[in-house]
């Protein structure tokens, strides 16, 4: 788990409107009508400091990325995991025979900095950040 000082006081608020956000997702269901366009905006505001290149846009704003970060991210969303994510150990295999573990470490606490992917059920099971 990565804790990093808050440099923009709305961080704190978006963070909790993001968990009421998944709280109200997961206990009354996913919005319909009017309400589903504010969850399209809500996925628009993360996405909003991101690259708007046209390989950014294929990848849902991570084409930014370096070539390792890039490959872990497109490799957990195409595997499609759970709630609980994927455990590290998979991830790597699923990256190729020739890639360092190290390598794949040092993406990964670089993604969780900047909060594209987060920890789930413990610090070896990651999420991609919607």
């Amino acid at each position: 788990m990565v804790i990093r000082p808050v440099k923009d006081p709305h961080e704190i608020y978006f963070a909790m409107l993001e968990a009421l956000q998944v709280h109200m997702l997961y206990t009354r269901g996913a919005p319909t009508g009017g309400s589903q366009v504010l969850s399209n905006n809500s996925q628009n505001a993360y996405n909003a400091g991101t690259s708007t290149s046209n390989a950014g846009n294929a990848m849902g704003g991570f084409g930014h990325l370096p070539p390792m970060e890039r490959k872990i991210v497109q490799h957990i969303i195409n595997s499609a995991p759970g709630e609980e994510g994927i455990h590290v150990t998979e991830l790597t295999k699923g990256l190729g025979p020739n890639i360092n573990a190290e390598d794949v470490s040092n993406a990964l606490d670089r993604l969780t900095e900047a909060g594209h992917i987060f920890n789930t059920i413990d610090e070896f099971h990651y999420q991609i950040s919607t």
